[in-house]
């Protein structure tokens, strides 16, 4: 026997424990609000007018997205100063910026670094909630999501290297070089897999000795690449061994599910647009 769900209602489910996929009336008002933002915030002529600029990151834009309307912490537990919600609010937010072509860091941020460190409780969280810290997964962003926690951990373009004296037992120098990192320039803080023994993720701050990087041309002038280097560079360790390359995975996997959901809103903009100049077509 089949159970349904009015518009507005919690998520039902049939007796074979399939999900409703249908948007809740709680989350379409969380679109309607985010969607009214970038109406009026981001237009297009304003957003054209922003990619031909050296900041194609909108920073007022994502302060009112991230910190007014609370959107940076949609995936955090509210003990950790987010709003303890899932991916399905996560996705009406992906799908608006998608719409809107928004310029503003909410994929790398939001969601790939957040889903990173969730798994770890990592000391950032209260910070990426509140929308006043910004961060990044040092990793391609072509590069696609591996299948398993043993294929996340394989070697990438960045190594642990020798401690120097004073460093901490909780510092790690990296050298290496990432290229074509979504959201670096910017980030505050970089989440940054190495190779060595053990594999391990790291916290770099962007402003660190040792860290350069060189912005790479894009096609999406709403989202910046950027080539990363690490010259011994310190890295606070965040997740060790398995641990890593989970964070590393869910990072990976939310961000892609994530990305589908941008994509989406983007196809809708266009249908829409196509609607409209049909209609008005003499």
């Amino acid at each position: 026997m089949t159970t349904t769900t009015k518009r507005g209602d919690a998520p039902a489910r049939t007796s074979g424990a399939v999900p409703d996929l249908r948007y809740s009336e709680a989350e379409e008002d969380l679109r309607g609000v985010v969607r009214g933002l970038f109406a009026d915030r981001s237009p297009w002529p304003a957003l054209l007018a922003r990619i031909e600029t050296s900041e194609p990151v909108d920073p007022a834009l994502w302060r009112a997205l991230a910190t007014d309307l609370g959107c940076a912490g949609l995936l955090i537990p509210e003990d950790l100063g987010g709003a303890g919600a899932s991916c399905r609010e996560a996705a009406v937010v992906a799908e608006e910026t998608g719409y809107a072509v928004a310029p503003v860091p909410y994929l790398g941020s939001s969601v790939v670094a957040t889903a990173a460190l969730l798994g770890s409780r990592d000391e950032l969280l209260p910070g990426l909630a509140s929308g006043e810290v910004t961060a990044a997964l040092a990793v391609p962003f072509a590069q696609p999501p591996p299948r398993t926690v043993h294929a996340a951990a394989r070697p990438g373009g960045v190594r642990v290297v020798l401690q120097e004296p004073g460093d901490s037992s909780a510092v790690m120098r990296l050298s290496g070089q990432v290229t074509g990192v979504a959201d670096a320039l910017t980030a505050e803080m970089l989440l940054v897999p190495a190779d060595g023994r053990p594999f391990g993720l790291y916290a770099v701050e962007v402003a660190a000795d040792g860290v350069t990087m060189a912005p790479v041309v894009s096609l999406d002038a709403t989202r910046p690449l950027a080539d990363l280097v690490f010259d011994r560079a310190p890295g606070r360790v965040v997740a060790l061994n398995e641990d890593a390359a989970a964070s590393v995975l869910a990072g990976l996997t939310v961000g892609t599910a994530m990305l589908a959901s941008e994509q989406l809103g983007v196809a809708q903009r266009c249908l829409d647009m196509t609607l409209a100049y049909v209609k008005e077509r003499r």
